[in-house]
């Protein structure tokens, strides 16, 4: 916080202006604010700023808060030390302005799931790539990444640069399923072979674009859903096979020598249950 600023009114502003937001980080940033015992003043001329941040005016003065970028000119110096030594632990750092002036900076930290991990280690044995597209700094995404284990990181992305790497990443690899929950990930959604909802904290562009909902936002279910996809595909090749296999035998022995026709029945409708009790393996 720079002098002559308090810290805790310039939360509780921050706090104001995020209130009616479904972002995680405003939630944080929500949450801290109560912890602190501040009561949440009412937030007027609310504006999302796609891909940066968001604009309020609370008690007749202009907040702003966003992504901080250390090549801002404006941006003091001290802010800059400070915002490169909280990029480099992993934060996410928004930058917090009054009257357009500065005002601090405000670093959040991303705590991954522990399942988040052992998702992506089973995507990997399944032989798919991950790749993390995200409009946080690429020094914090890059962080998260390693911590994680995903295989590519592309940062400090707008909504129409998310797009561009899911058609790049389709370009080269056939098919992307992309996995996102907020306002910026809906065109990414649309773009992708198949979009996935977060649906417990997912906003609602991103749920009525995707073509799945993870209704209780579980991780592991991704890549369930990749290898239940490929069961199904492999019993369904075997299933046609088989089938097609059975009535060529019919069809070439009744010409050969003929069939009875309950021998015929028999055949034909005994193939049908088998292929329907070798469907029913998904089951399990």
């Amino acid at each position: 916080m720079l002098e002559g600023y308090d810290r805790l009114t310039v939360l509780g502003a921050c706090a104001a202006a995020e209130s009616l937001s479904q972002h995680p980080l405003a939630r944080a940033i929500v949450r801290k604010a109560m912890d602190e015992g501040l009561t949440l003043r009412a937030a007027d001329e609310l504006q999302d700023l796609p891909g940066w941040g968001i604009e309020a005016m609370i008690d007749g003065r202009k907040w702003r808060i966003g992504k901080a970028h250390e090549n801002d000119p404006g941006l003091p110096s001290e802010l800059i030390d400070r915002l490169q030594e909280l990029m480099e632990k992993g934060n996410s750092v928004s930058l917090i302005q009054c009257d357009d002036e500065y005002v601090g900076l405000i670093a959040l930290r991303d705590n991954i799931r522990p399942q988040a991990k052992d998702t992506i280690r089973r995507l990997r044995e399944l032989g798919i790539a991950t790749a993390m597209l995200t409009g946080d700094r690429s020094r914090t995404a890059q962080a998260i990444a390693n911590e994680a284990g995903v295989d590519f990181v592309f940062g400090d992305l707008l909504p129409e640069d998310k797009v561009s790497h899911v058609s790049e990443l389709k370009n080269k690899y056939g098919h992307v399923v992309m996995v996102g929950d907020g306002v910026n990930d809906a065109p990414a959604l649309a773009a992708a072979t198949v979009g996935v909802a977060m649906g417990g904290g997912g906003s609602g562009a991103a749920l009525e674009i995707a073509d799945i909902v993870l209704m209780n936002d579980n991780l592991e279910r991704i890549a369930d859903t990749f290898s239940l996809a490929r069961r199904t595909k492999r019993i369904v090749r075997q299933n046609l096979i088989f089938a097609a296999c059975v009535i060529t035998t019919l069809v070439v022995s009744n010409f050969v020598q003929g069939i009875a026709l309950p021998l015929g029945v028999v055949g034909h409708e005994g193939s049908t249950i088998l292929v329907i009790l070798n469907g029913l393996r998904l089951l399990r």
